[in-house]
Order: C-alpha cells, then sequence, then structure tokens
C-alpha cells in the first residue's frame, strides 16, 4: 500500500474507547476549553460516550480495522432542524487528510439534506481543525469568548 486509506464504518464502542484512549492533544484541549472537565481517561471517554450517543449514527474513520476518529451529528434542536456536527480523533487521523476532506465533504452534503442548519464551535487555537472546516464547507466567524473557561471558539455553520 503505497497511500494509507481511511474509510468510514458505524462506529461501535471499541471504536469510541479506542480514539477515547488516544484522543489528539488538540481535542484534549477544545474538550477542556469547552467543557471545564478533568481529562483523566475516564472523562474523555465520558465526554465521548455522551456525544456518540447524542448523535444518533455514529461514524468512525479506520484504516485496516485502527480507529483514527469518532464523528456524528447531534441533534440540537428539533423545531429548528439545527444539529451539530462533531469529529473527535487520534492523532494518527492527520496522516489521512484527503481522505477525511472527502468523506467530511459527503457527509455535510448528506447531513444537509436532513437538517435545516449544521452548527457548532471550534477551538480557535485548532488551525488545522478550522483549514479543515472550510475546505468541506462552513462557513467561519469570528472568535469569540465561549466555554467553561471563556477562550475563543470559532462558531461554524452551514444552512441548507
Amino acid at each position: 500500500r503505497l497511500m494509507p486509506r481511511a474509510t468510514l464504518v458505524a462506529a461501535d464502542l471499541r471504536h469510541v474507547l479506542a480514539v477515547a484512549d488516544q484522543l489528539r492533544q488538540s481535542d484534549r484541549d477544545e474538550l477542556a476549553a469547552a467543557h471545564g472537565m478533568d481529562l483523566s481517561d475516564m472523562e474523555i471517554r465520558r465526554a465521548l460516550l455522551c456525544a456518540a450517543a447524542a448523535a444518533g449514527p455514529c461514524l468512525a474513520a479506520v484504516d485496516a480495522g485502527v480507529p483514527l476518529a469518532v464523528l456524528g451529528c447531534a441533534p440540537v434542536s428539533l423545531v429548528g432542524g439545527v444539529a451539530a456536527p462533531w469529529l473527535l480523533a487520534t492523532p494518527g487521523a492527520d496522516r489521512y487528510g484527503r481522505d477525511l476532506l472527502v468523506a467530511g465533504r459527503a457527509l455535510v452534503e448528506q447531513w444537509g439534506r436532513d437538517w435545516a442548519r449544521l452548527e457548532n464551535r471550534a477551538d480557535a487555537r485548532n488551525t488545522r481543525t478550522l483549514r479543515w472546516l472550510h475546505r468541506i464547507g462552513f462557513t467561519l466567524e469570528d472568535p469569540q469568548p465561549w466555554g467553561a473557561l471563556g477562550m475563543p471558539f470559532v462558531r461554524f455553520h452551514r444552512c441548507a
């Protein structure tokens, strides 16, 4: 194999826990800033499990069965048709930029058919994620203080 290839599969508990155990530092920092949480391994696992449960269908990006990321789109307002896309990854996911770009664009299109508005926030320090979000079709707003620690976060959105 010349290039690593990531594919999306339905996530199960094994995927979620594997990503939780190896969560990349930028995602740990974002979770801490957003939720003010103690980032012990158990807390990270709990946060991932809660996000996965709230998202309805949860997906995992894998290469040869090795989990790289878990992602989903959690309902925010059923009346308003708003959902929050999310992704948490391992450091290994960074080697799969092209695959995650292609998959991200397809998912944004799919979720955009299911929801009137997709929106969430990302840590302003995480420039790699912000570039990816822009490239898969989201509009990025200016950073604003947000979350438990009042750190700068970038709101991103896409309307159907």
